[in-house]
């Protein structure tokens, strides 16, 4: 297999000159769109002038808002005032003569062609593209440059690796990384359904977000298993609840095909990879740039999980390890890492071996000072009366008192424990 070609890095003093020279020329505009914003071959030649917003100084592209310079969008407001009046396409790139739309191949002649012009010869489009991606992971870090450019972290990552130097600035970011809980913002995602529609990538992250469904899962999803009369889905055999905002994307999709996504030219169900990467492109549009769709799956099995515990505990009361591993369906160990993390989080209260909910019992570290506190005051008290008094069962609670008449900080008398002093 041939070796890869190495991108790279333009002259960009005597580019910048040529620049300045051809300052309204087609093949000025193409170098300029892709070294100054970023655009491929074919996003260059079917670029319009509705996506040009000069008011807001920046370029919409399907999938990303890419900021204008001062110089781009300078260059871009004389070049649509210099066609004011003419009927011409709404192209932006347009030939000097004709003035009609080009080509992709006619755009890469030119491109060529004025780049050995400016003496910056055995460069291409895509060189200039890569050196407009580099300089915003420069500037401004992986995470930006993924939500201008529309490219993942990972692709990014290898660039930056391959390119950059190892200074330290551009340290790679992963998204989904083991043991990450980041906050999703759902607003934001509610937001860009809002404003992009019921998009495949749109729809992939409210089926991750809203049903936990795995990536393999989005993928065989078929029309057959929605049912959204009753807010349901079928998933790897199981039933599972949806919310309002995924129903109603739902409702929203045409049901021509078998499977709910489907590449629009082909009609087939779409492969996992592509499905990752239209998510991933619509978390980054929405800024959530170290998303991933294991994120959202996580985060769903997080918030059933709080659900089933709290449901359990309010209930039946405080619950062992091994009956959390028995209703999450987890190995003991999976539930001991769940019960850790939700403890950690402030979400559940260990006492002994068992859970509770927060607020509903006293910390480990503060009960026997609310023993002692409470026998200052009632002078002596029962196992039951402790009990109630710090929210735990009697069982434990006699374990404590054991363990402080052990340590001599109270006595037994009887059925009931006092204060050393108040024999």
């Amino acid at each position: 297999m041939p070796e890869r070609r190495r991108i790279q890095k333009p002259e960009r003093a005597a580019l910048q000159e040529f620049l300045d020279r051809e300052h309204g020329s087609a093949a000025a505009t193409i170098l300029r769109l892709a070294w100054q914003a970023g655009l491929q071959r074919s996003e260059i030649g079917a670029i319009t002038w509705t996506n040009v917003k000069l008011d807001q100084g920046v370029i919409q592209m399907s999938g990303r808002t890419i900021p204008l310079s001062e110089e781009l969008r300078s260059s871009l407001e004389s070049l649509l005032n210099s066609r004011s009046g003419r009927r011409t396409s709404r192209r932006v790139v347009l030939s000097d003569r004709r003035r009609k739309p080009l080509t992709s191949y006619s755009i890469s002649n030119l491109a060529r062609t004025a780049l050995q012009s400016a003496g910056v010869e055995g460069f291409t489009l895509m060189d200039l593209r890569t050196d407009y991606i580099l300089q915003q992971i420069e500037s401004s870090g992986l995470e930006y440059a993924a939500r201008v450019t529309g490219m993942n972290t990972a692709w990014l990552t290898r660039l930056s690796e391959q390119y950059l130097p190892s200074d330290g600035r551009t340290r790679p970011v992963r998204a989904g990384r083991v043991g990450e809980r980041p906050d999703i913002d759902r607003a934001a995602l509610e937001e860009l359904a809002r404003r992009d529609g019921c998009t495949d990538g749109v729809l992939a992250v409210f089926l991750a977000m809203d049903a936990g469904a795995g990536l393999r899962e989005i993928a065989e999803l078929r029309w057959a298993d929605v049912d959204l009369s009753a807010g349901t889905l079928i998933l790897s055999g199981k039933e599972v609840r949806i919310s309002p905002a995924l129903a109603a994307l739902l409702a929203k999709r045409r049901r021509s095909r078998t499977f709910v996504l489907t590449a629009p030219k082909t009609g087939r169900a779409y492969p996992p990879e592509r499905i990752s990467r239209l998510a991933r492109e619509a978390m980054i549009r929405a800024g959530l740039d170290r998303m991933s769709l294991k994120d959202l799956n996580r985060a769903y099995a997080r918030a059933e999980a709080v659900k089933k515990l709290t449901a359990c505990i309010q209930r039946s009361g405080p619950v062992k390890r091994s009956q959390v591993s028995a209703l999450l369906d987890l190995p003991d160990q999976a539930a001991g890492r769940v019960l850790r993390d939700l403890c950690e989080d402030g979400l559940l209260e260990p006492v002994g071996l068992k859970y509770y909910l927060p607020g509903t019992v006293v910390p480990t570290e503060e009960q026997r000072a609310r023993i002692l506190r409470l026998l200052e005051r009632e002078r002596s008290a029962s196992c039951a009366a402790f009990a109630v008094a710090l929210g735990t069962d009697v069982r434990q609670c006699g374990t404590l008192l054991y363990r402080m008449v052990q340590d001599g900080d109270i006595v037994r008398v009887g059925k009931r424990y006092q204060l050393p002093n108040k024999l």
